[in-house]
């Protein structure tokens, strides 16, 4: 069997059992493991309180991992495939978590109920009544935006939970990819 390579590159913190984690989890779908890379990064800043400053430093120690996979192998568009159900399920739940959580519901309630008093109030002073009609108006566009964005916003986190939902969990899928491994080592031994 011929080779055509890919690699992939990922970085970790520089941890023994995290870059041991990373070439077991990624052997699953035969990336094999070439080398790491420790890079370790100092960032210094430096503030001033008054006649005195103040230096900072910032130690970042990371590990590249460097792999490689052949593309001829056996049932590689099955494991490739496995890989992208994987980062799929990684966008929707990043999808969800930046879906604001702010309860836009309250904002409206309160908007609306701070428009009917000052409106109501400015109801009854001849010379405010103009202010108050604009108070209100404005209250209730806010109120009724709000409310609409939260649908929406609800809405929005509902299909993608429901897509999470129905897409394989990431166990399932290295079940697959233990399975697959199998076949194809069974395989490559003939």
């Amino acid at each position: 069997m011929g080779q055509v390579l890919e690699t992939k590159t990922i970085q970790v913190r520089n941890d023994p059992e995290e870059i041991d984690e990373a070439v077991q989890f990624y052997g699953l779908f035969f990336w094999e493991y070439k080398d790491t890379q420790i890079t370790n990064y100092k960032n210094t800043t430096y503030s001033s309180y008054g006649d005195v400053i103040v230096g900072e430093t910032e130690h970042t120690n990371y590990a590249t991992i460097t792999f490689t996979r052949n593309k001829l192998m056996p049932h590689y568009d099955e494991i490739v495939a496995l890989e992208e159900k994987l980062k799929e399920n990684d966008s929707l739940r990043r999808q969800i978590i930046e879906i604001p959580e702010m309860r836009l519901q309250i904002v409206a309630r309160l908007s609306i109920a701070i428009a009917v008093v000052i409106g109501l109030g400015c109801l009854f002073m001849s010379s405010l009544k103009a202010f108050g009609a604009v108070v209100a108006i404005i209250g209730f566009a806010v109120g009724f935006f709000a409310i609409k964005a939260q649908k929406k916003n609800d809405i929005k986190r509902t299909e993608l939970t429901n897509t999470l939902n129905a897409n394989p969990t990431k166990e399932e899928i290295i079940q697959q990819a233990r399975l697959l491994n199998a076949e194809v080592l069974s395989e490559m031994r003939g």
